[in-house]
């Protein structure tokens, strides 16, 4: 059922698979192909990105329920007849290196249309941060490359005389898929919030 249930989210991912940035309505590319190699230098820059309303679900715990999470995601949103045209991201409030496991604040959603109407499980909310720093990684999930990225970035954002003011959100730049080894890789986008350092 797991499997099956994984497989159900990966072809919604990928049926979706859209930009945040952009406002119109677009056809979506292709997907990318597999990635199987970490990049080992990510590209790090500053962005603005437009408010925009999405639906989530909120989660509290260990963030290997992601399956659990975008499952009913995605179970509810097609029962409340909402378009899924966006791809899904997930917004995490917590760092796990300091925060319990059990205590993690986390949520995975999708973009709607401004007036949209929900009902539980899902809630409404706004994303209103403006400039973000934003890398990309290629690699396995939850591996040291992963958090690597985000200490490189982190980095990156103090040596550029600004804070982080906000959570992170990640997205799909692709779907999740096995490599020859089984392991789960992911081509995704990351964004941090941020805005200048005090003098």
């Amino acid at each position: 059922m797991k499997k099956v249930l994984l497989f159900f989210v990966i072809m919604i991912i990928l049926a979706g698979f859209s930009t945040l940035l952009i406002a119109q309505e677009s056809e979506p590319p292709p997907p990318p192909a597999p990635v199987s190699v970490h990049t080992p230098v990510p590209v790090f820059q500053i962005i603005e990105m437009q408010p925009f309303t999405y639906c989530a679900v909120e989660m509290t715990g260990s963030y290997n329920q992601h399956e659990t999470a975008f499952g009913t995601l995605y179970t509810a949103g097609t029962m409340q007849g909402l378009s899924m045209k966006e791809i899904a991201f997930g917004i995490y409030y917590d760092n796990p290196n300091v925060t319990p496991e059990e205590k993690l604040s986390w949520e995975v959603g999708f973009i709607v249309p401004e007036g949209t109407e929900v009902k539980e499980p899902l809630v409404l909310k706004t994303w209103e941060y403006r400039m973000l720093a934003r890398t990309e990684y290629k690699g396995p999930m939850e591996a040291p490359e992963m958090e690597q990225t985000y200490t490189e970035l982190y980095n990156w954002i103090a040596e550029n005389n600004m804070v982080p003011e906000g959570p992170i959100m990640e997205r799909y730049l692709s779907a999740p898929v096995p490599d020859e080894n089984g392991v789960i890789t992911i081509q995704s986008e990351i964004f941090v919030p941020v805005t200048k350092a005090e003098e």
